[in-house]
């Protein structure tokens, strides 16, 4: 075997696991993977194969955003 057939033609994307995630259609845990391929992110289950794209909110969205914080006495 040489040197070109030995390593891949194309880096792949490190997908890392996210600990405690739930995935959105099979509702099984510890099972989701986050990786980021360009400027693109994106998560699958690796029990059910299901994938989607995630959308970065812009920062006008990310300023509308308030929380209410109430104190309990």
């Amino acid at each position: 075997m040489n040197s070109a057939e030995s390593q891949p033609s194309a880096k792949q994307p490190s997908k890392q696991f996210i600990a405690g995630a739930v995935c959105s259609v099979c509702k099984k845990i510890d099972g989701v993977r986050f990786w980021r391929n360009s400027n693109q992110y994106f998560k699958d289950c690796v029990y059910c194969g299901h994938s989607e794209q995630l959308i970065e909110e812009t920062p006008e969205a990310q300023d509308t955003l308030s929380i209410t914080i109430k104190q309990i006495d």
